[in-house]
């Protein structure tokens, strides 16, 4: 049903929940593209050796996370992109739209939004988009 799912990934467990359902989503229509977008802000060490120093840890963390979280998925085509932003919600949005997603899947931790006191602001920003079909993943109890 849908050939390219885009998944904001940060490393949480909400976020690997949320790739699990991409993965699923993908594997049950047949084919399907899976991209995990993890966006990597930008570091305010005074250096720039320290902020490469930042970024490199930074990039290997959730290049760890991402393997970890796909340890239990057996059929994937799914990849991992690190951009660099300062704004999350707006720049997976961007990214949806200049690669052609047809789904946004998303992890709803958080507490800090207004929908719902559990919809992280992220998930909130994205689900006001009327230009990207978006699905919380919500993680089982």
């Amino acid at each position: 049903m849908f050939a390219r799912i885009l998944v904001g990934f940060d490393g949480s467990a909400s976020a690997a929940h949320a790739l699990h359902v991409a993965c699923r989503l993908a594997a049950d229509g047949g084919p399907g593209d899976v991209v995990a977008l993890a966006v990597v802000p930008a570091s305010r060490a005074e250096t720039a050796g320290d902020r490469q120093r930042a970024a490199d840890a930074t990039r290997a963390d959730l290049e760890r996370r991402y393997a970890e979280a796909l340890a239990g998925v057996t059929v994937t085509t799914a990849q991992l992109r690190l951009v660099e932003g300062s704004r999350a919600a707006e720049t997976i949005a961007t990214y949806a739209e200049d690669h052609g997603f047809d789904l946004v899947v998303l992890g709803r931790h958080g507490n800090e939004g207004t929908l719902h006191p559990h919809v992280g602001h992220i998930a909130e920003t994205l689900v006001r988009n009327e230009r990207l079909a978006i699905l919380l993943a919500a993680e089982p109890r």
